[in-house]
């Protein structure tokens, strides 16, 4: 019989805590998909607005319906690469993946139920729907930027509901700015200094 080879307390703290990073790194993807999507929205949110102000509104249509075909099928063609090259699983995976697909089925609910019978909301609802994805991941990753970018998009989904449409498209730019790019960013930046 092989011989178990007994941790020491502080061996077994490191042990842990390596695992959770490795888990907290696989599910966020170094922070990959919150800038892939904030990019991508914030890209399309801009060519949008600059479509509606030259007079060509259908280029926002357009810009939505390329850059989110893109995202949708770079994230699924990722996630899924990720998971044939995983051992294991951990809970944080676990629920990440599904909190990340509810959050695309509800926005494809929401945009077909505004975009039927009140398209003057569908802006600030989509930010509710993003504050509850960056929250909720901030939490469960314990990182604060995350967080603070799930409060920061509800608030702006309040200003959103106030404004007209067109400026709506620049509170949703400003909002994956706060929300997606900075935290992606941030959270990128911690996880290659933990690796180092």
């Amino acid at each position: 019989m092989e011989k178990i080879e007994q941790l020491s307390g502080n061996e077994s703290l490191k042990l842990i805590e390596t695992m959770i990073q490795r888990a907290k790194t696989r599910a966020t993807g170094d922070g990959t998909y919150f800038l892939l999507w904030g990019y991508l929205v914030f890209t399309a949110a801009l060519i949008h607005l600059a479509g509606i102000r030259m007079g060509h509104e259908e280029a926002g249509g357009f810009a939505w319906g390329i850059l989110m075909g893109f995202g949708g099928v770079y994230s699924a063609w990722k996630a899924y690469s990720e998971e044939r090259r995983q051992k294991s699983s951990s809970y944080i995976d676990f629920f990440m993946k599904y909190l990340w697909i509810a959050f695309g089925a509800a926005i494809g609910l929401i945009l077909l139920i505004c975009l039927m019978k009140a398209p003057a909301v569908t802006y600030p609802m989509i930010l509710v729907l993003y504050g509850i994805g960056t929250f909720v991941s901030g939490g469960a990753l314990e990182f604060k930027p995350l967080i603070w970018g799930g409060i920061f998009c509800w608030i702006l989904a309040l200003v959103a509901a106030m404004v007209s449409f067109e400026n709506q498209l620049i509170v949703l730019a400003v909002a994956v700015l706060g929300s997606y790019i900075i935290p992606g960013h941030l959270l990128q930046n911690l996880l290659n200094r933990e690796k180092v």
